[in-house]
């Protein structure tokens, strides 16, 4: 969705472009239908750059360097420094977990499906949003083999539940 916006911002800032440079070289002074076109096109390429960056998010997980942050924001340089909301050490995450979360929209609702990293203070790093359980459990999966963790699956029975939560 963001490459659309992208897309159409370029395509209504060359038509402005166009039509601006049209009128410069006639000797014209830019007209509104111009105008409007080009703060149209910042408009468009402003939302589509805006909802890459955010979309755009990908969590990374080194074991070279034995940690997992967003990729917008990389762990700082100055040795043992964490920023809780954005990244942490591998050694703490305790185990993964998915959980099923309703969603209301005005004339809708759907099921939504969460993976969490949970680290042993207990706190919750949020991984994918997502509605296909089926893909969710198989991502899950391959991370929690590949941090060597538990999968704590929250949307089947108690008994799969972690210990103390069933």
């Amino acid at each position: 969705m963001p490459l659309a916006f992208l897309v159409g911002g370029t395509v209504i800032l060359s038509v402005a472009a166009a039509g601006l440079t049209l009128n410069a070289m006639q000797g014209e002074s830019p007209n509104g239908v111009a105008l409007i076109a080009g703060a149209m096109a910042v408009f468009f390429l402003a939302l589509g750059i805006g909802l890459h960056y955010h979309n755009g998010a990908k969590i990374i997980f080194s074991k070279k360097d034995a940690f997992f942050w967003n990729s917008h924001h990389p762990p700082g340089q100055i040795p043992g420094y964490i920023d809780h909301g954005t990244s942490g050490r591998l050694e703490d995450i305790h185990a993964l977990q998915i959980l099923r979360k309703f969603c209301f929209a005005q004339n809708n609702s759907f099921t939504s499906y969460e993976l969490n990293l949970v680290l042993h203070d207990a706190s919750r790093f949020q991984l994918l949003d997502h509605h296909d359980i089926h893909h969710l459990r198989m991502d899950g999966k391959r991370l929690a083999e590949w941090l060597q963790v538990p999968i704590w699956d929250m949307t089947l029975d108690p008994e799969n539940s972690p210990p103390g939560m069933g």
